[in-house]
């Protein structure tokens, strides 16, 4: 082979090497080009419902706070009632929606009396929100923290006082009550505890539950609570 013929093979294989790895490249670049395009619509998609979001939040607020200024303005604090007539630019269904929201704004207020035993541990003997009573589950045992001896039927009575002096603290009572949970340890109790509480509800009767458990606090045999409303 001649020395111009080496010459040309090599230079064709040096063009088709270049060639190739161009084509190669452009390849992989268009590629990755494909590859990002949908990864960026959804970065894209997703900065827009953030901002969308935030949008959303940003006015979501200025309307609870332009609300609680209504609130404020027609209902306040206080617990005088603003009729529509003296709520400026406000009509008398608006008046009287506001002034139910303001009236039913949560509030939460712990119960505790000395003519109940003490909370044995992180709660209350009772919580008043809105305009409900809440007791927690009393055992028999006496305001001064003794346990109660004898029969289920004086553990039982210890219990229903327990719950109503907590109810009279709160403002209201065993005739208010709405919602009587039971917890018995042992089920062969049932029919001495139904007689004493029967005392206490013969008239009122409150919906009941009772279920039997494996065991109660402070190894006792019977637990009430009570849900009731204000007087």
């Amino acid at each position: 082979m001649s020395t111009a013929s080496k010459i040309t093979l090599a230079a064709s294989i040096v063009v088709s090497t270049v060639t190739v790895i161009w084509v190669h490249k452009v390849q992989r670049e268009e590629q990755e080009a494909l590859h990002q395009g949908p990864i960026k619509d959804a970065q894209r998609m997703q900065e827009k419902a953030m901002k969308k979001k935030l949008v959303a939040n940003q006015k979501e607020h200025e309307y609870q706070q332009e609300l609680r200024k209504q609130y404020e303005a027609i209902q306040p604090l206080s617990g005088v009632t603003v009729t529509a007539e003296e709520g400026a630019g406000v009509n008398k269904f608006q008046s009287r929606a506001l002034t139910f929201a303001a009236r039913n704004m949560s509030t939460i207020t712990p119960i505790a009396t000395k003519n109940a035993p003490p909370a044995a541990a992180s709660y209350s003997q009772a919580i008043k929100a809105n305009n409900f009573i809440y007791v927690s589950g009393q055992i028999p045992y006496t305001p001064e923290g003794k346990p109660v001896e004898g029969t289920i039927s004086d553990r039982a009575e210890q219990c229903i006082q327990n719950v109503k002096s907590i109810l009279e603290a709160a403002g209201s009572g065993l005739d208010k009550t709405v919602k009587i949970n039971v917890f018995l340890a042992d089920m062969n109790d049932f029919a001495a505890f139904n007689v004493v509480y029967a005392k206490h509800f013969n008239t009122h009767e409150p919906a009941r539950s009772c279920v039997a458990v494996k065991a109660l606090p402070l190894g006792v045999d019977v637990e009430i609570e009570a849900i009731a409303v204000e007087n």
